[in-house]
């Protein structure tokens, strides 16, 4: 199998030691992590993409080795990502570490452990992080410089 330096992709990302495989391995990994993310099964994906669910199947566990760029970018367009994301692999390992906190407070659906937020539980937990961020007392209690202030 081709290494990715033979396709000049090193320099972008991507190290001379993984070969094409790996990066259809990555492909399927982060859209599954992806799809999780956004609390969807195939089926709703495939839905909200317009593809089946049998080609994000075989995309997911790597038998779809040549997914068409049209494709990729209706996977991205349906979780709201770019299509590098699909590919990349800086949080194959900590991918949970950075959280935006804009992203919490505009958030439509909040997953914990592959369970939904219930309404009740979506306004209390968007609350409590908005009441933290606007609240210096609390930053101050926990002895925190918030900025550079």
């Amino acid at each position: 199998m081709a290494k990715l330096q033979d396709q000049n992709l090193v320099g972008q990302g991507y190290t001379s030691g993984r070969g094409v495989g790996d990066v259809i391995g990555i492909l399927g990994k982060n859209l599954r992590y992806w799809r999780e993310r956004r609390g969807l099964d195939v089926a709703e994906l495939a839905e909200k993409s317009g593809l089946s669910r049998t080609y994000i199947y075989e995309i997911e566990n790597g038998v779809k080795t040549n997914p068409a760029l049209d494709k990729l970018g209706s996977l991205a367009l349906a979780l709201n990502i770019a299509i590098a994301d699909l590919f990349d692999q800086r949080h194959q390992t900590h991918r949970e570490s950075v959280v935006v906190v804009e992203d919490i407070l505009s958030a439509t659906e909040i997953i914990f452990k592959g369970k939904k937020f219930s309404e009740k539980q979506m306004k209390f937990f968007k609350g409590f992080v908005d009441h933290m961020m606007h609240d210096y007392t609390f930053w101050d209690l926990a002895n925190i410089e918030l900025w550079g202030e």
